[in-house]
This record gives C-alpha cells, structure tokens and sequence, in this order.
C-alpha cells in the first residue's frame, strides 16, 4: 500500500526565467566538476548553487544554500502553485538507435513515510552523500531532488488519466538538456483525478528505481523532526516521483566500474579463468561490442542468464571478454535471482574474492568509482592511465531482477542501475513550513 497526497510546489518563474535549460540541472551525483562550473557560469539562479553549494565568508555551504532559496522565493524567482496539485512530468529522448523518439513520463506527488507504506530499496548507499544530502536538507527544509520510485499498474489506469491532462494542457515548463532530453512539466489539480490516482497507488507497493540517498534521507530527516517534535507531520511527506514500471518508456542503462588504489595481481587472468571463460580481445571496443550485443537470456523459462563483462587492463593496455561458466558460484546465502545479476557476479567474484577490494572500500569509495555510459568509462581509462587501472563494463539489471530483490529483501552493491533519462533537480521544490525559531535546532 502506497499513500500519497497532492502539495502546492514551488517551480522558476517564467517571467523571471526565459530559458529553463539555464537554471535547471541533472541531480548533483551525476554532476562532474567540470561541469558543477560550467553551470554556475550559466546563470546567478542556475540550481546547481543549491544542489552543489559552496562555503562563503562564515556560512557554510548547507547555510547559503538555505539563504539563497529563500532569496529566489522572496524574489518570485521561484513562485509557488496556488493550490494543491500532482505534476506530470515527461521526458522525451531518442533510442539508443537514434531511430525513435521515446516519452516516459510520471507523476510528482508527496508520499506518506508513515509506517504500512511499502517502498522497497534495491542498491546499498554511501555514507558521505547520505550524510551531504541529509545536512542539506536540515538547512534548507526543501525537497528538491526527485525521489524516483516505481509501481507496477499493468492495466495503466493511472498512465491514461495522465495522458488524458498533458494532451489538453500546455506544460508550466519546458526545455531540452545537454543531451537532448526533452523536459516537461504539468501542473495536475483536477479534484476527481488526483482522488482516483489515490485510490490507486494505494493498491501498490513500490521499488526505488533510483534516489536511495535521498529516501534514506528523507527517513532519517522525519525521524529527527519526531524525535525533537519538529513538526513531523510535514516531515512525514516527502516529495517523489512515480513511473509506471509498464509504460514503454522505460530504461535502464549500465553503470560501469573503474578501479584505481591498488595492485594488479599478476596471475588476475588465471584466477578469473577459475570462474569464467576468458578471451582476450583486440581491443576494448571489441570487447564492449560482444559485452553489448551478447543475448542476456539463454532460456528464460529457466532463468537461464549468459553473465558477460568487459575488462580493460590499463597498466598492459589489454582487453578481455568474460563469460561466467559456473553458473553455480554466487549461490551461497543468496536468492537464485540474485546470483544471476551481473553486477553482484562483478563485485563478489571479482572485486571481492580475487582484488581483495572490502565492503568498507566499496562504501569510502577509496579503490573504484561508478561511471554512467560506456563513452565516459572509456574517456576516463584513456584520459588517466595512471591513475585507473581496470575498468569493468557490464550489462545492467533486468526490470524483474530488480523488483525481485527488492521485495525479497536483498540489496545490489552501490550504483547498480542507471534508470535513463534522470529526473532533474529543480523543476519542482516541496518546501516545508518553517519552524518557530524555538524549535530550531543550532
């Protein structure tokens, strides 16, 4: 059961704001440091300044974010919808082709963390950006980047009272990103609607797709109001998006992973061919193409799965295909749906059991990083040879292996899915009310 409730959100100003594309941005995990500048430099109200700020004479960084929200509310730079409403909001991109244009689109609305609500988490978090996002949102008391959950409606009831509303409407904002996403955002406020899509989602548990720092955030953040009785009634509902896990506009992409900050093994290959086959390619991107073009199903009456990665030595600038040949190796206290997932067969036979790389390295970050989208993983190997040493690509979880480990309740290492296209930060702000200067906590 999920249960959810409409909210007047604050959104950029079109009066005040002629390009959206200059203020809002991806979520902050996504953005590199190069980037963070180069979309200060686009605009004195671009979000990247409250999603990623910086300390100034003797505010910290949590507490100019905080001031500078409310100088863009004070200033009509960020206005608020005047009644209760859910948000459509759609992305339109093409396939990987190039061929076909895509739209996904879902809904933005409050979610009641009270318990009986189910919301299942998929991947392990990282201690330092659970501990970033939650002093960010003790300072600013705003939910600004999107929780991004799924729920399955087969029927797609909810999906047609949606489109029904964006065809007859002209959205409050849109802009394409750097890509060439196309962002929409509707304001939905039809009474009878949003009453039926309660009555829905409470027919639904739901998975996190992607956002399980913010969720565990928004936990932690409603368990402190509750304890110092900080108004938890509002702390009690955050801000999330819902997708449909059946609409066609659903995808997931790979998270690859690049290891630096530790020896090679010099007999690396030999141990890998205790559990897989291994063929040493041409190059990378021979490597990738087999990765990429591979069947993933073998028989899926079965469960059946070939497990193939791409490994690029950068110290012997040697390239290899991996192919798991012991489909019986992960078995030990796991589910059999998750001994088939790719990632889990990377981190514990690989970074585990023959690199040696530790849960708590996993967690710090100190001997690997996670990278979004083959072109960057390889721009990274090419660009710091010194520094990365491996770099491992891999075919990212299926929909139902995901749903499945979630709800028997196991969860993937860090970074694991990659759900494309990213919801923005900054196209719709949930503020909560501010809280009597007594009950401030210093």
């Amino acid at each position: 059961m999920v249960r959810i409730k409409p909210f007047r959100g604050y959104y950029y100003n079109l009066a005040k704001i002629r390009d959206f594309a200059q203020v809002i941005t991806p979520p902050y995990d996504v953005i590199s440091p190069e980037s963070e500048k180069l979309y200060y430099e686009r605009s004195p109200y671009n979000f990247a300044r409250v999603d990623l700020p910086k300390a100034s004479g003797s505010h910290n960084p949590y507490e100019n974010a905080a001031n500078l929200l409310q100088s863009w509310m004070k200033e009509k730079v960020l206005v608020q919808d005047p009644e209760p409403a859910l948000y459509v909001y759609s992305h339109t991109y093409a396939n990987d082709n190039n061929s076909t244009e895509i739209t996904r689109f879902g809904f933005v609305s409050l979610l009641d963390l009270a318990p009986g609500n189910d919301v299942f988490a998929h991947e392990q978090t990282l201690q330092k950006p659970f501990e970033d996002r939650l002093h960010l949102m003790e300072a600013t008391r705003v939910y600004f980047g999107l929780i991004f959950l799924l729920y399955d409606d087969q029927e797609r009831v909810i999906d047609r009272l949606l489109e029904s509303h964006i065809r007859d409407h002209a959205p409050l904002i849109h802009f394409k990103d750097n890509d060439g996403v196309l962002h929409k955002l509707w304001s939905f406020s039809n009474t009878d609607h949003i009453k039926r899509i309660t009555r829905e989602m409470e027919k639904y548990s739901c998975v996190i797709a992607d956002g399980h720092h913010r969720f565990k955030v928004a936990r932690q953040y409603y368990k402190e109001c509750v304890e110092h009785n900080q108004d938890p009634e509002s702390a009690r509902w955050p801000m999330v998006c819902f997708v449909n896990s059946y609409h066609e506009g659903f995808a997931i992409r790979p998270t690859n992973r690049v290891l630096f900050n530790l020896p090679v093994p010099p007999d690396l290959v030999k141990r890998l061919q205790e559990k897989f086959d291994v063929t040493e390619e041409k190059d990378i991107i021979t490597a990738l193409r087999k990765v990429r073009t591979t069947s993933i199903m073998v028989d899926e009456t079965q469960n059946i799965k070939n497990i193939v990665i791409a490994m690029f030595d950068n110290t012997k600038q040697k390239a290899y295909f991996l192919r798991l040949w012991n489909p019986t190796a992960l078995k030990s206290g796991h589910s059999d749906i998750y001994t088939k997932i790719d990632v889990n067969v990377l981190h514990t036979l690989i970074f585990q059991d023959i690199l040696g790389i530790s849960s708590e390295d996993e967690e710090k970050g100190t001997k690997l990083t996670y990278v979004k989208g083959d072109e960057a993983t390889l721009d990274l190997l090419r660009l710091y040879p010194k520094k990365y040493i491996l770099g491992f690509f891999i075919n990212p979880p299926l929909k139902r292996e995901i749903f499945m480990t979630a709800r028997n309740g196991e969860k993937m290492p860090q970074k694991s899915t990659y759900f494309y296209p990213k919801l923005f930060s900054g196209i719709i702000l949930h503020k909560l009310p501010e809280l009597p200067a007594k009950k401030r906590r210093r």
